[in-house]
């Protein structure tokens, strides 16, 4: 029996050197097998890889990113908005003051000429609300003019958010934002934006009163139980707030996929149920709550020195111009929707692109969208 240490007699085959030049199956068989942590002869026949390549594989540095390329969390996601004012404050906020300016003009149009009787009975001294009367005179108009301003402020909020989503785009792929940009892409998706709204607004309208319906028909087959109705009656305001918080969650990504994916409005809203389905959901709507919870907080904080000034000439104008009732009431409601839209203009961009950033880190988990984004960002640096 010879040791470990003896010779053998045979000259060791590997698979890298063979002084003889002639082949064995030994060495065969050595050639097929890996040799991990052993220099490879053919590494230096082998071609490098293509710098473009070679960057596209790797991470980039995130220290001048936009965003992190990689699945995101809370804060990365919130933080979005507030970078996104730093990118290019003149051309996202005069695209957000442009559409918000619209905007504030209908309103003011709608309200004069809806809201005179109401003023006139409201702010008129000498006119006094009859005892047997339950509302002033001109309620209803007031009402009516009040919510076709609540539809065009939804109008221009939804096209707002298509002109923001390619500057958002651009920030994360490190190009330059251009106000050309967000107004080309209003135009392109015009009638599919418009259709969508149609379709948003009819399944948020639809699935909270359908729910509404059945919770008031089960009530009305038990109206004989008062403590049942009053349960039946907070279940059913319940349902029919978590029936408006599911469409909107599940159709949260509609007009992005719309204009970044250039897809029809039925296609965008079917993509937006995709990437909202299952699991990632619940925390879809957690987030989305959450970030739209802050920035209306913020508008209030933005709105309560403006308001009180507002208020203080308003009350002014009232003593100055005590016998122009219609004119006061519409100067008074103008100030408070410019304020409104002021504030609004200055904060609906930065939602809007945390809400982007919600939809790129969505992509990312379910698709490994952020392979893309890097090649994308690698090619705007070159």
């Amino acid at each position: 029996m010879s040791s470990p240490n003896e010779p053998t007699g045979q000259a060791p085959q590997y698979p890298w050197a063979n002084p003889s030049g002639a082949s064995s199956p030994d060495s065969a068989a050595a050639k097929e097998r890996p040799s991990y942590g052993l220099p490879d002869p053919n590494a230096a026949q082998q071609p490098a890889p293509a710098p473009e390549t070679a960057a596209a594989q790797r991470s980039l540095p995130e220290a001048d990113q936009f965003m992190p390329l990689r699945p995101l969390g809370l804060g990365d996601i919130l933080g979005c908005g507030i970078r996104f004012s730093r990118v290019k404050p003149k051309v996202i906020f005069g695209v957000s003051l442009v559409f918000y300016t619209f905007a504030f003009l209908v309103a003011t149009i709608v309200t004069s000429f809806t809201s005179q009787r109401y003023f006139a009975s409201t702010f008129s001294p000498t006119t006094g609300i009859d005892s047997n009367e339950i509302v002033p005179d001109g309620t209803f108009e007031y009402l009516i003019g009040s919510l076709s301003s609540g539809v065009v402020t939804g109008i221009v909020t939804i096209l707002l958010s298509v002109a923001i989503t390619p500057l958002v785009h651009a920030a994360v792929t490190g190009r330059e934002l251009k106000f050309e940009a967000a107004i080309a892409s209003v135009r392109k998706h015009t009638w599919q934006v418009f259709l969508l709204m149609v379709l948003y607004f009819a399944a948020i309208v639809a699935v909270p009163v359908l729910i509404g319906s059945l919770f008031v028909g089960l009530g009305f087959l038990l109206r004989e139980y008062t403590a049942a109705i009053v349960v039946i009656g907070i279940l059913g305001a319940l349902a029919s707030l978590f029936g408006l918080l599911f469409v909107f969650t599940r159709f949260l990504f509609s007009p992005y996929a719309l204009v970044l994916e250039n897809l029809s409005a039925v296609a965008a809203m079917k993509r937006s149920w995709q990437l909202t389905s299952g699991r990632a959901f619940w925390r879809i709507l957690g987030i989305s709550l959450l970030t739209m919870i802050i920035y209306s907080l913020l508008q209030q904080v933005l709105t309560i020195l403006p308001s009180i000034v507002a208020g203080i000439t308003a009350a002014i104008l009232v003593l100055a111009f005590p016998g122009h009732p219609v004119m006061l009431g519409i100067i008074m409601t103008a100030m408070i929707m410019l304020v409104a839209f002021f504030v609004v203009a200055l904060t609906q961009p930065l939602l809007t692109a945390s809400y982007i950033a919600l939809f790129y880190d969505t992509k990312i988990r379910r698709e490994g969208y952020d392979v893309q984004l890097q090649q994308e960002l690698h090619e705007s640096r070159s």
